[in-house]
């Protein structure tokens, strides 16, 4: 695996991994045609400061749960 450091140019430091995925494991509960089915699995994502499904946004980084 690769990793490469950029500094944005508004000042905030972040890595990036680049990498191969070489194995996949998944219950027969969430494969379709002997394959991982992303709907069955119905994954959350963390992009920036959201929580992703595979649809719209699913909240906001530190905001859901809250009283």
């Amino acid at each position: 695996m690769i990793a490469d450091d950029f500094f944005c140019a508004i000042g905030h430091y972040f890595i990036v991994f680049f990498g191969e995925i070489v194995s996949t494991l998944a219950d027969e509960q969430y494969l379709a045609d002997n394959a991982p089915d992303p709907l069955k699995i119905d994954p959350l994502l963390l992009m920036g400061f959201q929580y992703y499904g595979l649809g719209p946004a699913a909240g906001g980084v530190f905001k859901e749960g809250l009283v």
